[in-house]
C-alpha cells in the first residue's frame, strides 16, 4: 500500500539518545496529542511506534523533528540517523 508512511520513531528515539536528549514517551505523547486522554495519548504513540498509524499529521511530525533531534528526512527513512554528538539544551522532560 503506497498511502502506507512508517516513520523510523523507534530508530529516531535511539539516536536521539545517542545524541544525548533525554526522551521522556509520555512527555512526547502530551506534545503530540495534547487534547487527549494520557491513556489515548499512550496507545497512539504505540501505533505511531508500532507502525499502526498510516499517515501522521505534518504538525507530528514537526514536533517528532524538534523533540528528537533529527530531519524528517532520518524519520521518514529518505535518509540514514546522523548521530550528531550534541546535546541539545534546555529539552523538557516534565
Amino acid at each position: 500500500n503506497m498511502d502506507k508512511i512508517r516513520l523510523r520513531l523507534t530508530e529516531a528515539i535511539a539516536v536521539a539518545q545517542d545524541n544525548g536528549i533525554l526522551v521522556n514517551k509520555a512527555a512526547l505523547a502530551a506534545k503530540l496529542w495534547p487534547d487527549s486522554l494520557p491513556s489515548t495519548q499512550r496507545s497512539n504513540l504505540v501505533n505511531l511506534l508500532n507502525g499502526s498509524t498510516t499517515r501522521p499529521e505534518v504538525a507530528q511530525v514537526r514536533i517528532l523533528c524538534s523533540e528528537l533531534g533529527c530531519t524528517a528526512d532520518e524519520l521518514f527513512g529518505i535518509r540514514p540517523f546522523a548521530v550528531r554528538g550534541i546535546t541539545l539544551k534546555g529539552q523538557e522532560t516534565a
